[in-house]
């Protein structure tokens, strides 16, 4: 009648050895790729930045080649207004991304970090290609008319500087003819 449970000495000596695998499996879990972006996200979600980037880099580590790793990274790095980082990661996203929803993402949040470092250009580029991939994406069509307006607003204050600066130029002084 023991059921073939053993007997509680067994079980004893059994019982240490269990809560050490148990312990390994649920941090093997924690620590997988997976579900450090889902922490990451989590973190994102809570303004955590910080703790988000430092949970995307140990799963870049995991799985350097994966695009969303890269994307979640970079877009954390751009809350952090570490946008040169930010830059980086984004451009390792786009070169990496096979699918379109990822590539679009990518690009949409590459131009909006080539707008903070200054780069009217490229973000208009990036914004124009977030639009290529998806036509509808109302946030890539107001930044990119935003921006157009901005730089044709900043040209347009530069050619006027540039035209006051020439009508402040000196004028050679005239020469007082000698009188004999």
């Amino acid at each position: 009648g023991e059921g073939g449970l053993g007997n509680k000495k067994s079980l004893g000596t059994a019982a240490p050895v269990f809560p050490l695998i148990a312990l390994f499996l649920l941090t093997g879990l924690i620590d997988s790729s997976g579900s450090l972006v889902e922490k990451g996200n989590r973190l994102v979600r809570e303004k955590k930045y910080q703790s988000a980037v430092e949970s995307y880099r140990k799963a870049q580590i995991k799985r350097p080649k994966e695009p969303i790793v890269r994307y979640n990274l970079g877009t954390a790095l751009y809350e952090l207004y570490d946008y040169r980082e930010a830059e980086r990661e984004l451009e390792q996203a786009l070169d990496l991304a096979k699918d379109t929803p990822t590539k679009s993402k990518a690009l949409y949040n590459y131009g909006n970090a080539q707008y903070r470092l200054g780069n009217f250009d490229q973000a208009i580029e990036a914004y124009k290609k977030t639009l290529d991939l998806d036509p509808k994406d109302q946030d890539a069509k107001y930044n990119l008319e935003f921006l157009q307006k901005k730089k044709a607003l900043f040209e347009e204050k530069q050619e006027q500087k540039q035209q006051q600066q020439k009508d402040q130029q000196p004028q050679p002084q005239k020469q007082q003819e000698s009188q004999s």
